[in-house]
């Protein structure tokens, strides 16, 4: 039996989880059933693209990744469209002249090779579900201001199309010509007609930063502690040259005030207690602030690393270092706007992760950040941290350096009693100041 040349190019697409695109490349000694129109149906064509085996091919729709493998072919093979003659004195003299071996010289006069074929409905499935993903309205912006904070609200944000036929050819050049390993799809925006900065005078006009954290694991009462605690920063505006304190706007911690017992890092250990996971809202603020380059007047790390907060953003790997502890009457997190205009925060939740939003006024201040970068780790659990953030302003650079010391999670055993007759009242004078906070 004739073996056949077979050399398979795939594309995997998928619908639920969007984030990667892969390309195969393999050989094999059968064929599958194919389109019927072939491309690239030439050794030197095949050749080619059998040296760009395992490249990934990647796909932005202009802000995130939008496709990812799950094993569904873009392209397949084609009948057998030639007879090779691996002999032939012109392909020697071309493979001689070039200065490579011939690929071809190992098959006989009557190997074939099989071509490629795109399959242009799984393409055009794929597209079409990016684009429910992609294509929205332009939103108008909307704020109204009451007793000095923003009970509603809505950024403006631009109508977004995708342009299913360019993208597909962007595609195929992209996957068997290019040799590219990203692709922007082709994506047309189309303007609001209320901009933000047209429904204030504060300076309020973009989003300037933006904080983010997982809480995935968390209880139900620790969730419950994260919307309730997370609920008292939305809509507040910070005037310019104004310091926001954490602590200040979260007010009383009680089971009236809407909160539920979890545990809290204590001297004594580590304990259920009303409000337990409201650090995850100040750790939460305190990443809004950094990113934003507002300047930063108190952050304390927890005693010992706490696993909720070593995601940061999906840019950057996870780590510790990017925590910040609260607990009132005792440790607080402070920043100062130190914009020209006042600074809008927005929370939200989206599925388990929790979101500050800072909008303002853009001055063109950039934000370096180096690390967090993690070093003395011990078997115990203890290691230290450091992040290091620069803010260029005016072509004026100012570094932050924020160094974290966690200790063995040991030192604070887990007691889980709690008697709901008796509310904890606040911290006494004498409870360590480095280790009693809101876990």
């Amino acid at each position: 039996m004739d073996k056949k040349i077979i050399i398979s190019l795939s594309l995997f697409l998928s619908s639920a989880s969007l984030a990667a695109v892969s390309v195969v490349l393999s050989l094999g000694q059968s064929s599958l059933a194919a389109s019927e129109t072939g491309l690239y149906q030439n050794p030197v064509s095949l050749y080619e693209l059998r040296k760009r085996a395992d490249k990934k091919l990647e796909i932005f729709d202009g802000q995130k990744k939008v496709a990812a493998m799950d094993g569904t072919p873009l392209v397949s093979r084609s009948p057998k469209t030639s007879l090779i003659n691996s002999q032939s004195s012109i392909l020697n003299y071309f493979y001689q002249i070039s200065g490579s071996a011939n690929p071809l010289a190992v098959y006989s006069q009557k190997d074939g090779v099989l071509g490629l074929a795109f399959e242009e409905k799984t393409l055009g499935l794929f597209l079409n579900q990016s684009a429910s993903g992609i294509n929205s309205e332009a939103q108008n912006a909307k704020l109204e201001i009451k007793d000095g904070a923003a009970v509603e609200f809505a950024p403006d944000l631009p109508g977004r199309k995708l342009d299913i036929a360019a993208s597909a050819n962007l595609i195929r050049r992209a996957l068997v010509q290019n040799g590219q390993t990203e692709i922007a799809l082709a994506v047309s925006e189309s303007p609001p007609e209320i901009k933000l900065a047209e429904t204030n005078e504060l300076g309020i006009v973009r989003l300037i930063g933006r904080g983010a954290s997982d809480f995935s694991g968390s209880s139900q009462a620790r969730i419950h502690n994260i919307r309730v605690g997370a609920a008292r920063y939305d809509g507040l505006i910070i005037k310019p040259g104004e310091q926001f304190s954490f602590n200040d706007y979260l007010g009383p911690v009680t089971a009236a005030t809407g909160f539920l017992p979890e545990l809290v890092i204590k001297a004594e250990g580590t304990v259920p207690e009303f409000g337990g996971g409201l650090c995850q809202v100040s750790s939460t603020a305190f990443r809004a602030a950094f990113f934003s380059g507002t300047r930063i007047d108190e952050r304390k790390n927890h005693s010992y690393a706490v696993k909720y907060y070593k995601w940061i953003n999906d840019e950057l790997p996870l780590s510790e270092g990017m925590d910040a502890t609260i607990y009132p009457g005792v440790v607080d997190m402070k920043f100062t706007n130190d914009t020209q205009g006042s600074i809008l925060i927005t929370t939200y939740i989206e599925g388990d992760r929790l979101y500050f939003d800072f909008y303002g006024t853009p001055d063109d201040r950039q934000v370096v950040l180096t690390g967090p970068e993690t070093f003395d780790r011990q078997a115990s659990g203890a290691l230290k941290a450091r992040v290091v953030r620069k803010v260029i302003k005016d072509g004026v650079a100012h570094e932050d350096i924020f160094n974290s010391v966690y200790v063995s999670p040991d030192k604070f055993p887990r007691t889980y009693e709690y008697t709901a007759e008796k509310e904890p009242g606040p911290p006494q004078p004498e409870a360590p100041f480095d280790q009693t906070v809101i876990n």
